[in-house]
């Protein structure tokens, strides 16, 4: 089948835009013709991952929603021929030309695997019980970062009401709603009243292992990894917050937070003022390097706030590493607690701790888990098995 995969920016690299290439290896090794149709793409990012995939971009496709015509046309005139379209965390401009062209061809198969819905546009009910976070980071920031808030959270009560309404409008038109967890098909249920089936994310196991010799380089004797986008829901201050705590008891322990973005230089600052500039590194990795440091670590962090589902707990039971993660949303669906790790509530800084240093003290515990993560990621969460329940939904549902 003729099948178009649609994703607004392949310009940085996380869970959604992982997913979206895989699957289209996967897709195109069972025979279909695929594209896959980005506003911005990074071809040095990706490397070899790309090869071979057919990536089209149009400007301005994930773009406000007032430029969404100058890519409509575009996108209509690309999208014709397709027997299936299949979006990928949209924003507006992606809404509005799909709505165009769904609405005059009803033979297309239209086909939303939602990653989690438009975070800015359902905030009081994706982030709800977050408003901490938010007062918390205002009284916390410069005074640049304060204004730049003041005016997100402006732009958003202006443009959010108008936005619902496409929003809205593409989803009643979706023949068919994916979703990466059970979490994530609840909020599906709760903003548009849809039902969403929930199909699994995986990975790749054969990259991960438990070896590596990264503690070396870092002069420690234990490792805590933590992996994400540097934003407020990630709750990195929470993970730095427990280290206050580890180092008590545990000095020689480094936590190394993996990731860039917005909060980068408050998270810094907040290191230096709990005086952990020893023992708290924020570093960017290549993908190769990072496999290293999962092998290395002796214990996952993995604690945001109200995450649909998470790859990095996956990938840290791949490498037979025991994972500490939050106690809320999507983690506890692949975190079993007290067998592949433990679950904490992710707003308490010493839970995470006492958590970390039980792994750390009790090395046949952690060895167990670790054990046991790999067994329940090879039976439930690899990739092979994702992408072909992805396949069956797309094609034969």
């Amino acid at each position: 089948m003729k099948i178009a995969l649609l994703h607004a920016f392949l310009n940085q690299k996380g869970g959604a835009e992982n997913l979206v290439l895989w699957y289209s290896r996967h897709l195109i090794e069972k025979g279909h013709d695929v594209t896959i149709f980005t506003a911005r793409f990074d071809y040095n990012l990706w490397l070899s991952e790309v090869k071979d995939l057919r990536i089209i971009e149009i400007p301005w496709l994930g773009d406000a929603y007032f430029l969404a015509p100058l890519a409509r046309n575009k996108l209509v005139s690309k999208l014709s021929n397709f027997d299936i379209i299949n979006f990928h965390n949209l924003n507006l401009s992606f809404s509005i030309a799909l709505a165009n062209k769904l609405s005059n061809k009803d033979t297309t198969k239209m086909v939303w695997y939602c990653h989690e819905p438009h975070r800015p546009l359902y905030h009081t009910i994706t982030d709800a019980g977050l408003e901490h976070l938010y007062s918390a980071r205002m009284r916390t920031g410069s005074g640049l970062y304060d204004i730049y808030y003041l005016l997100e959270k402006l732009q958003k009560d202006i443009s959010n009401k108008i936005h619902r309404i496409y929003d809205q409008n593409i989803v009643n038109k979706t023949d068919l709603i994916l979703a990466n967890s059970n979490y994530t098909s609840g909020l599906v249920k709760r903003i548009y009243n849809k039902d969403a089936k929930t199909c699994y994310p995986g990975i790749d196991i054969t990259k991960f292992s438990d070896k590596g010799k990264v503690k070396e380089s870092l002069n420690c004797e234990n490792l805590i990894l933590t992996i994400g986008f540097l934003r407020l829901v990630k709750n990195f201050d929470v993970a730095i917050k427990a280290m206050q705590y580890v180092v008590k008891t545990h000095r020689k322990t480094k936590l190394v937070i993996v990731g860039s973005g917005p909060e980068r230089y408050r998270l810094l600052k907040l290191v230096k003022k709990l005086h952990l500039e020893r023992n708290v590194l924020i570093q960017q990795l290549a993908d190769k390097e990072l496999v290293e440091y999962y092998g290395s670590s002796d214990v996952v962090l993995y604690i945001p706030f109200n995450e649909p589902f998470g790859l990095v707990p996956l990938e840290a039971m791949a490498s037979k590493k025991p994972v500490v993660a939050s106690n809320l949303s999507g983690p506890t669906e692949t975190v079993q607690n007290n067998r592949t790790g433990f679950l904490v509530d992710p707003k308490d800084p010493k839970a995470a701790a006492i958590a970390i240093c039980r792994l750390l003290e009790d090395k046949e515990l952690s060895r167990k888990m670790g054990e046991a993560g790999r067994k329940h990621v090879e039976d439930n969460f690899t990739l092979k098995r994702s992408a072909s329940r992805f396949e069956d939904y797309l094609v034969r549902e």
